[in-house]
């Protein structure tokens, strides 16, 4: 029964904030709404109409009854929009069974003028709604079939030129607006490849008509703009197979506001979890989680958010620390229940994984578990950021989206200079805003400053070209997580970044060249002396203002004095969003490096929070390690309870993720003993993860299969991590794999010599694989095979040694072609 009802209306110079606590308070109090005031003919107010039953709020305002009083002066339809008919006052009463009526006060005015149509506010908002100006059509490069328009209408003044001069002014005809082909084509009277986009006498086409019979008015200097738009509601929880009514509304540089739910545009981000029509209207399906639905207009963006409940009653485990908070908060929300805690052999090995990037010892194994320290697991964590394994785990990361790659100007001595810088600075833990200003900043010989290799260039043959549109791109994608890449030709699409913002990052990078140096392979990074003259646009922080530069002054200082800030509103959100997929295997934002208003975090509070922890620890990356691995919500089970299966992307488990092609071979050769060496490296560099750059990817096919990228791209999607055929079909034949299982020197000679009794053996094999000791059955099945080969041999000494060697040879392939060894669960 629904015991209390509130009517909800988006209008008038209230913001949204404002209105939901004003809404709750009204209907609580005296029920009073201010007016819906419609002015003009072609005006229009979208209303939402919410019930409460308690504390659950749920959309109604298909469900209601809608009556105007007196009848003929609006036009109030079932999907809640009020159209003017004639001047006058009324009221508009909501009528829903059970609930108490509402009425809502309405006047209508001006309707015998005939207001000016706007082109830039009107006319391409149509055209976008549309998709005319889309890229699959006129918005594409060229246009199509003769007619083009920027994409998304993002340069109105283009395309009045397009539309009124072209095509010798028969686009649009004032003299006779039906007969002009921008109509006539819509609709399909004449043939269009795009087929029929409107109705004769509907609203878009009106809206055209009524601006070409106008004499097509546009003024480009015209002082009244659109700042921002707003949603109502902007977020809210639902039950499965809820709706809601959105309403969006455009608020003007001269205080003013319009409803524009109708002419809006509307993108659900997650398809299986919710539609939305073309008018704002929501549909969630049967399905839990969060998602969002993107609504545009014009270069203006913004995003409502929805959490579908499951409704199940959540008993979350301890919290350890403000990480737990926020996940149990929104597990809670959700109503689904978390995995309980891992066990001390899987933390052991998760953590050592991640951390250190290698096994965990089968001494190391041993000695945990048989630890009763309460607090053994943060020792762990300590002692695991002190390992050798930690600084080149995440150097190899690093290394990897700093593209530490050969170029034909440099060698092998460039990228291992480059790496070591990279690995030091780890090692050294490096304050991160220290690390991103020495690599923005670099100057001079790469050999005493290897950070200058940054400024390579992968996309060009020209000599030592610094490509500053490459070095801006990757600098926004790497540092800021943001992708602006498309702002190149035109404004983002889906961000606020417009064509100036990507020439006013780029300026930071211009005048540089990269020289060869005194010695081979060595590069020297130079500014022009009068480096300041800028051809498209001075240096401007993205989002800020130009900066006023002397010509004599490098601007990359000013750029990394405000990245290292503490108010930087992108750095440190970035990073511990990068080192959150580190450990939880996707990010709070996901992907991790296109971080923007249109792609929410999945929890905003805590990656808000996090930041926050990561500047105050003075941007200590190993403070931010610990606190993420310290959490209980890293540390539940990757066994999925009755509810969480399908979680991805609210931590109720942790995801088991296969390990990266370097740490994968480096655990191989860890079980089976290979003593790896590679070319024009030192004998001490055995392992992979130590390799600086992708040369070996050639050299070792395996990291090729399994996913190591080229290091040529800063985008964090280079790094494949999906199954394929011909990752098994390594795994199960390739001599990759035998002869590491067969390595004269490896594991499975030595044990076979050894006079350890087999049952010892099979429990180091199962603590050296799989962090664990193996159970009843496992350990009788593998010791029964091993006994059964020796007695094969029959009293053949040598034979027996042979035969023992093969089965523990078998075991061993056995144990790393499992999912429990490739993946860290």
């Amino acid at each position: 029964m629904i015991k209390r009802f509130l009517a909800v209306l988006l209008i008038g110079a209230i913001s949204v904030n404002a209105m939901a606590d004003t809404v709750l308070s009204i209907a609580a109090q005296s029920g009073e709404f201010k007016p819906v005031a419609l002015k003009g003919k072609t005006s229009g107010q979208q209303l939402v109409v919410t019930a409460k039953q308690g504390a659950k709020l749920g959309d109604v305002t298909q469900k209601v009854t809608y009556i105007t009083k007196p009848a003929g002066l609006v036009m109030c339809h079932v999907t809640g929009l009020v159209k003017p008919l004639k001047n006058g006052k009324g009221t508009i009463t909501v009528q829903l069974k059970g609930a108490k009526d509402v009425s809502i006060p309405f006047e209508v005015t001006d309707m015998e003028k005939t207001s000016p149509a706007d082109f830039a506010n009107e006319v391409i908002p149509v055209l976008t709604r549309s998709s005319c100006n889309s890229g699959a059509c006129h918005g594409k490069k060229g246009g199509r079939d003769g007619f083009r328009l920027s994409l998304l209408g993002y340069e109105p003044e283009k395309d009045f030129r397009y539309i009124v001069y072209e095509n010798r002014g028969r686009r649009a005809s004032p003299a006779a607006p039906d007969q002009s082909l921008l109509l006539q084509k819509a609709t399909g009277e004449i043939p269009h490849e795009g087929g029929v986009r409107w109705e004769i006498g509907s609203e878009p086409y009106e809206a055209i008509r009524r601006w070409i019979a106008q004499g097509m008015p546009y003024d480009p200097e015209a002082k009244r703009k659109v700042e921002r738009i707003e949603l109502f509601p902007t977020a809210r929880t639902y039950d499965p197979n809820d709706t809601q009514q959105v309403v969006v509304t455009a608020i003007y540089n001269d205080g003013s506001r319009q409803d524009i739910t109708h002419v809006a545009q509307y993108e659900a981000n997650q398809e299986d979890m919710a539609e939305v029509d073309e008018n704002g209207y929501v549909q969630f399906k049967d399905l839990w989680g969060s998602t969002s639905v993107l609504v545009r207009f014009k270069e203006h963006v913004a995003t409502f958010f929805g959490n579908i409940t499951l409704g199940e009653m959540v008993k979350a485990p301890p919290q350890r620390n403000f990480i737990d908070k926020h996940v149990f908060q929104k597990l809670e929300l959700l109503g689904l229940p978390p995995s309980a805690p891992c066990d001390d052999q899987t933390f052991l090995r998760r953590a050592s994984l991640d951390i250190a990037g290698r096994l965990p010892t089968v001494e190391e194994v041993k000695s945990f578990l048989a630890d009763k320290e309460k607090g053994k697991r943060s020792k762990v964590i300590d002692r695991l950021l002190e390992d050798p394994g930690y600084s080149h785990n995440f150097a190899n990361k690093w290394a990897t989206v700093l593209k530490n790659k050969r170029s034909r100007y440099d060698g092998a001595r460039a990228t291992f200079a480059f790496y070591d810088w990279i690995h030091n600075a780890m090692k050294q833990n490096m304050p991160y805003d220290e690390f991103v200003k020495s690599i923005v900043t670099a100057s001079g010989e790469s050999s005493a400053n290897p950070s200058v290799l940054w400024y390579r260039s992968f996309k060009n043959d020209r000599d030592f070209i610094v490509e500053a549109k490459e070095r801006s791109e990757d600098y926004a994608q790497i540092f800021l997580g943001v992708r602006i890449a498309c702002a190149q030709c035109h404004h983002h699409p889906f961000d606020k970044w417009s064509m100036k913002d990507y020439s006013g990052l780029t300026a930071f990078f211009s005048g540089l060249t990269l020289k060869p140096g005194v010695t081979k392979d060595e590069l020297v990074l130079v500014r022009a002396k009068k480096l300041n003259t800028f051809k498209e646009s001075s240096p401007t922080l993205l989002g800020g203002e130009e900066l006023d530069i002397s010509k004599y002054k490098d601007p990359r200082f000013s750029l990394a004095d405000w990245t290292g800030d503490t108010k930087n509103p992108y750095l440190a959100r970035a990073l511990v969003n990068r080192y959150w997929k580190q450990f939880f295997g996707r990010g709070l934002v996901d992907p991790i490096d296109d971080i923007r208003a249109t792609n929410p975090p999945s929890h905003p509070e805590l990656l808000d929070e996090l930041a926050d922890y990561f500047v105050k620890s003075n941007f200590d990356l190993k403070a931010l390690v610990k606190v993420i691995a310290n959490s209980q919500s890293y540390q539940l089970r990757a066994d999925p309870n009755e509810h969480n299966l399908e979680d991805k992307q609210n931590y109720s488990r942790f995801i088991p993720r296969r390990m990266t092609a370097e740490v994968f071979l480096d655990s191989i050769n860890d079980v089976t003993e290979m003593k790896e060496s590679f070319a024009n490296q030192e004998a001490t560099v055995t392992r992979v993860l130590h390799l600086p750059d992708d040369q070996y990817n050639t050299q070792i096919r395996f990291l090729e299969t399994f996913g190591r990228p080229k290091m040529d791209s800063a985008a964090d999607s280079a790094r494949k991590t999906d199954a394929t055929v011909s990752q098994s079909l390594a795994m199960i034949n390739s001599t990759d794999i035998l002869r590491r299982i067969t390595y004269s020197g490896g594991r499975a000679a030595r044990m076979s010599k050894s006079k350890e009794a087999i049952n010892t053996q099979v429990d180091e094999l199962f603590l050296r694989t799989f962090s664990r000791y193996p159970n009843g059955n496992e350990r009788a099945m593998a010791i029964k095979y091993i006994q059964g080969k020796v007695k094969e041999a029959g009293d053949n000494a040598s034979l027996k040694l042979t035969n023992k060697k093969e089965g523990i040879e078998d075991i061993l392939w056995a144990l790393i072609n499992t999912k429990e060894f490739m993946f860290n669960n």
